[in-house]
């Protein structure tokens, strides 16, 4: 498998630099590795007398839910290359927002994208996991009460930029229905079939109906995890995925769910951590700062409907374990419902005082 495809990684390169009639080598590729929704690699060149290094994307649909010993490339689907071409449009997309405004977050450069091997070529960029520096820091904060700056600005830059991203769309309506996806969400509860009673859609989303927001993009992709810091301190985002219409409140609750789960597949996880509401506090004045109008009912919603997102995606990963019954059953109830069934009946207690204040 991996042999095919580098070399069609090879023939790709060649061909992108053909005109500039410099020699070229492929100094190092490594093989392709399945991630939950792609196979990625990296590559370093020589052209010429330059080094160039590149991160290389093949987007697969719902391979999370395969064995890892039965995941492959080939065959690329119409779907996996809906899924390439999406997240192409969302970093253009992305690109044109960040670049007409004052916002202190980097994208990764886009390069090439190959539609017959869905291959999407970017600019490597060398930095650490964001999520990983946040979990640290929210430790710290937790045990020893110490603020680590830089963790406070980027947090900040990062609200000021979700709220870049969530400005209302170009020549479309501005104000906006609010609408949920019932039957999905009806789909999603099912697949948690706990027999919590406050889990069903009326509960939860009654009081979202009849609502207005602002129109927005929505980037899918929008995740503590898809988040990089370089040496400098820059921000750097990756993977923004799939650009689809949504609402002021979209960007900004994708992402603050994502920080809800940063101790995932850990013992911090199991006790309920969490991202320190210290460093909370700097994205949401962040955001705030940029004078987005947020309907706090709806952000409400969002929220809500991204944790059961969440909550139904690691029941189906704990499924694709194939574990003994009994050991999945206990991680189900102590582990994933116990943390997921707690987060939402807090958020429902405070968190729209939690916004209100700070609008």
């Amino acid at each position: 498998m991996n042999k095919d495809i580098n070399q069609e990684v090879k023939i790709i390169l060649v061909n992108l630099y053909k005109e500039l009639n410099l020699p070229f080598k492929i100094i190092k590729q490594s093989s392709f590795k399945a991630n939950d929704y792609s196979f990625c690699s990296e590559v370093k060149i020589k052209l010429g007398e330059e080094i160039k290094e590149y991160f290389l994307k093949i987007p697969k649909r719902d391979i999370a839910y395969i064995k890892s010993n039965e995941r492959d490339i080939f065959p690329i689907t119409e779907r996996d290359r809906e899924l390439g071409k999406n997240e192409v449009e969302s970093l253009k997309k992305l690109n044109k927002r960040i670049l007409s405004s004052e916002i202190k977050i980097n994208l990764i450069k886009f390069i090439y994208y190959s539609s017959s091997e869905n291959l999407i070529i970017t600019e490597k960029i060398y930095g650490r996991d964001f999520f990983k520096i946040l979990r640290k820091a929210s430790l710290i904060k937790s045990f020893l009460n110490f603020p680590i700056k830089s963790v406070e600005n980027n947090m900040f830059n990062l609200g000021k930029s979700l709220a870049a991203f969530s400005k209302k769309k170009e020549n479309v309506e501005n104000i906006a229905e609010y609408k949920l996806n019932k039957s999905k969400i009806n789909l999603y509860l099912k697949k948690i079939s706990t027999k919590i009673n406050f889990l069903n859609y009326d509960n939860l989303f009654a009081k979202s109906e009849g609502n207005s927001s602002i129109s927005s993009d929505g980037f899918k992709g929008l995740d503590i995890r898809n988040i990089l810091i370089d040496e400098l301190n820059e921000i750097y985002l990756l993977d923004p995925g799939k650009t689809k219409s949504e609402y002021a409140e979209s960007n900004l609750a994708r992402f603050i769910t994502t920080l809800f789960i940063i101790f995932w597949g850990s013992f911090y996880f199991f006790i309920g951590f969490k991202t320190h509401k210290y460093y909370l506090d700097f994205l949401l004045n962040g955001f705030f700062s940029q004078n987005v109008k947020i309907n706090p009912i709806i952000l409400d919603a969002e929220i809500k409907k991204e944790i059961i997102k969440h909550w139904e995606l690691a029941i189906r990963a704990l499924e694709n374990k194939k574990w003994n019954k009994y050991v999945s059953r206990l991680i189900k109830s102590f582990y994933i419902n116990k943390f997921y069934s707690s987060l939402i009946l807090n958020h429902q207690i405070s968190f729209k005082s939690y916004i209100e204040a700070r609008k």
